[in-house]
């Protein structure tokens, strides 16, 4: 649905370029072509195979062609405002399979820019 693309794409991750190159093989819009002038914007090279589902990505290829493949679920709290006392990952853990439960304790002391990638202290 190309009038309403932010919609349709919503539930994908992409870090990279918030959509625009995306955006831009779905509306055809070249900023810059093979050979052509340095400064110039260039479309993400897999954008057209992408988003027109010609694209493989992960979950196209079969687990037994990846050896060690983990998988990994996330828990959100169901509160929207709530004071965490303490984590108890020993159920988890005491699942077959689990390999690891990671909690705030593993988070880094680092506070990271999605938009830039800098640290800051």
């Amino acid at each position: 649905q190309l009038q309403d693309l932010p919609r349709s794409l919503k539930g994908n991750l992409c870090r990279c370029t918030g959509y625009r190159a995306i955006e831009d093989a779905v509306h055809g819009t070249r900023h810059a072509v093979p050979g052509g002038r340095a400064g110039g914007n260039t479309a993400a090279p897999a954008a057209e195979r992408l988003v027109t589902g010609r694209g493989r990505f992960t979950l196209d290829i079969p687990p037994e062609q990846l050896p060690g493949l983990l998988h990994m679920k996330l828990l959100r709290s169901p509160h929207a405002h709530a004071r965490i006392l303490s984590v108890d990952t020993s159920a988890a853990l005491a699942v077959e399979g689990v390999r690891a439960v990671f909690t705030h304790a593993d988070a880094p002391d680092v506070f990271f820019s999605t938009a830039q990638h800098e640290h800051y202290t």
